[in-house]
């Protein structure tokens, strides 16, 4: 990071230098050696006159791991009702429809790397695949079903105070109201762009790693997988049988409530997209030693521009 200054000593912003530098008059990786780019390194440049690789040497970059959104909430069930004052019971309310995920979070790109170097032997093998996207979120639940309201208590005539008939049997209990739909799953994340890969070197060295055993992969990252929907909201209870509360009203044959259905699944969340696979990530260009050197000698950093202040 580099802090520029405003003229009196102190930084006033950070500007990221995300390119890494890596040279020598020899560079050797020896057998086995996996060498990887930190996540926020966007870019490596080595430069070696005499580039040494062993057998199974691998250079990659650090895919970073990233947080996930929250599942959304489980919507609370709806409002009951009071105990039904005639035979009619009404049934339960249905339960509000979940919340679909999120979407899921898009890989990162790939960085680039540039290889200069006058003589080599062995190869590489240069993994700069995009990350891949992430799942989908998953959606929330449905609600429950409310419940059924209540049936009716029995009524009766009173006269002088004593109750003489039933004015009202027990009513039947209202049915409990369905569940509600299950929230979507979120859309997958994106694929990561691929990176890209340069070989600056003398022509024999390109014909000879043309040649050789090479292994690139400068692809975009694979689509996240969309993510699964809720489980759909229960039926709500049956409301209860209404009381026989007088003597003279006859029992009957009337029921509680019965539970609601549950709601309607839900839907898995569509796949993201691959990522860009770019048409020249993969470049071979021929120099001169002299080229070499001015590359070598040749300033990383030209120029810092300072954030504007006017307003």
């Amino acid at each position: 990071m580099v802090q520029p200054g405003d003229g009196r000593g102190e930084p006033r912003s950070l500007v990221p230098i995300n390119v890494a530098y890596w040279f020598g008059t020899q560079i050797i990786l020896q057998n086995d050696t996996t060498v990887v780019l930190a996540s926020d390194v966007k870019s490596l440049v080595i430069i070696a006159e005499t580039l040494t690789i062993g057998q199974r040497v691998t250079i990659s970059w650090e895919r970073p791991s990233k947080l996930s959104a929250n599942v959304p909430p489980k919507p609370g069930p709806p409002a009951g009702y009071n105990r039904a004052d005639g035979l009619y019971a009404e049934p339960g309310r249905t339960g509000s429809p979940g919340i679909s995920g999120g979407p899921g979070e898009k890989g990162d790109p790939s960085p680039e790397i540039e290889l200069w170097f006058l003589q080599s032997s062995g190869f590489p093998a240069i993994d700069l695949r995009g990350q891949d996207g992430f799942i989908g979120v998953k959606g929330g639940d449905g609600g429950d079903g409310g419940r059924g309201q209540d049936g009716c208590n029995t009524k009766g005539k009173k006269v002088a105070g004593v109750v003489v008939s039933c004015l009202q049997q027990q009513g039947a209990g209202g049915n409990g109201g369905n569940g509600g739909r299950a929230g979507d799953g979120g859309r997958g994340g994106n694929g990561g762009e691929g990176g890209k890969f340069a070989v600056f070197t003398p022509q024999l060295m390109i014909n000879a790693w043309l040649q050789g055993g090479l292994t690139i992969s400068v692809d975009g990252g694979s689509a996240g997988a969309g993510g699964d929907s809720g489980r759909p909201g229960e039926g709500g209870p049956g409301g209860d049988k209404g009381e026989k509360q007088h003597e003279i009203c006859e029992s009957n044959n009337r029921t509680p409530g019965v539970k609601g259905n549950s709601g309607p699944s839900g839907m898995r969340g569509p796949d993201g997209q691959k990522g860009i696979l770019f048409p020249d990530s993969i470049k071979y260009a021929p120099i001169t030693p002299s080229d070499f050197y001015i590359e070598l000698t040749k300033p990383a950093i030209t120029s810092v521009a300072a954030p504007s202040t006017s307003g």
